[in-house]
């Protein structure tokens, strides 16, 4: 696997609307690449599927704070998915 740093990707392939990117990546099966401010990040399926599901079983109130946090930072969404991988272990 690569390090962050090695992670080549064409600006064309960023994606910067994360919410979406989690849900046309379950759609279609396929990774995506992120990017909030130019920082990369690769979104892989089971992770896309996790957030969606989470995101999905969540009260309205609580729908609008999961979607500002990971559009936030990377760091906003990789906290996000920690907490979402401790909660359904």
């Amino acid at each position: 696997m690569k390090s962050e740093t090695e992670i080549s990707v064409t600006p064309s392939k960023l994606r910067t609307d994360i919410f979406e990117s989690i849900y046309d990546c379950v759609n279609t099966h396929s990774v995506k690449h992120l990017s909030w401010g130019g920082v990369p990040l690769i979104l892989d399926v089971q992770t896309a599927n996790l957030l969606k599901t989470v995101y999905e079983a969540l009260s309205q109130v609580n729908k609008d704070k999961f979607k500002r946090s990971i559009q936030k930072s990377r760091q906003s969404f990789v906290t996000v998915v920690d907490f979402c991988w401790k909660t359904v272990s």
